[in-house]
């Protein structure tokens, strides 16, 4: 899977409006995978493209349910978009969600 530069750019601006916001985000992220309660994200983004190829155009990173989790939104080739929620510490998948175009 390719995670090109504008996803990057996705992927940042999809955790929050205000760059206050994604500076927390992204600090709470890094301390979860220092504190080994989260796998870092190209540890994730491997796992995700055996589950979901294509090209992830969104991630989040949030905590759920006392854990940590990855939302990644991978677009297909044939246009649909897969939604893969996954725990952060095990990359168990959580749920799927697929929108077709």
């Amino acid at each position: 899977m390719r995670l090109s530069l504008l996803a990057c750019i996705a992927a940042v601006a999809s955790l929050g409006s205000p760059a206050a916001a994604n500076d927390a985000d992204h600090e709470r992220a890094r301390k979860a995978v220092a504190r080994g309660e989260a796998m870092p994200l190209d540890a994730m983004l491997q796992h995700l493209a055996r589950i979901a190829p294509g090209e992830v155009i969104e991630i989040e990173f949030e905590r759920e349910n006392g854990r940590w989790v990855y939302e990644f939104k991978v677009l297909q080739a044939d246009g649909a978009i897969r939604e893969v929620e996954m725990d952060a510490k095990t990359a168990r998948v959580l749920e799927i969600e697929i929108e077709k175009p």
